[in-house]
């Protein structure tokens, strides 16, 4: 008959444990005299146990310099980690903020107002006569070609373009008076 055999011997790890009453206790020893493999596990362990107890004692404590110089090494690796997440962390943010800057410029772009008054165009070479522009109509500097009814009734503005497909040209209308006004009211300034 083995010791898994009885079913006093299932009490054998709380008996070595030091948790069974002290009337189960007295009971399990009885049980020990009588069952040669539960003493057999019960003088292993309890030799087991004086083995540790002895080397525990032996054991030397590490010297409190040791064990300062060490929580000062394992604290400077904790700041020197929370350093570098921090500036990959910067990092990080710069990048996304160029990129969104970038995305924004290329995106809406830098958007060319057009002129507060138009500009007179580079004056033209001498030209005979029946070939000259009228001088108050501006010259368009582009490739498209604008002709109007009544070259005084509009100025033509043309805007410069990075595409060589792509022409603009601003139109801004001329001011006619509808009438004039008669007499001594002609004479004097609109605004008193």
């Amino acid at each position: 008959m083995t010791a898994v055999d009885v079913p006093q011997c299932d009490h054998l790890d709380q008996y070595l444990g030091g948790w069974l009453s002290d009337e189960q206790a007295a009971q399990f020893e009885i049980h020990l005299r009588d069952c040669p493999g539960c003493r057999q596990e019960a003088q292993q362990q309890r030799r087991i146990d004086r083995l540790l107890d002895r080397g525990a004692r032996l054991l030397e404590l590490a010297p409190a310099l040791l064990i300062d110089r060490i929580e000062r090494r394992l604290q400077q690796t904790v700041r020197r980690r929370a350093v570098r997440w921090a500036w990959g962390l910067a990092a990080a943010v710069l990048l996304i903020l160029a990129t969104g800057v970038g995305v924004a410029m290329r995106h809406f772009g830098t958007r060319a107002e057009p002129p507060a008054i138009a500009q007179q165009p580079d004056p033209i070479a001498a030209e005979p006569d029946s070939e000259r522009p009228d001088p108050r109509t501006p010259v368009a500097v582009c490739d498209v070609e604008v002709t109007l009814d009544d070259p005084s009734e509009a100025i033509l503005v043309p805007l410069p373009t990075q595409s060589p497909n792509v022409s603009i040209v601003w139109i801004y209308p001329t001011v006619k008076p509808d009438r004039t006004l008669p007499g001594p009211a002609a004479d004097r300034p609109l605004s008193q």
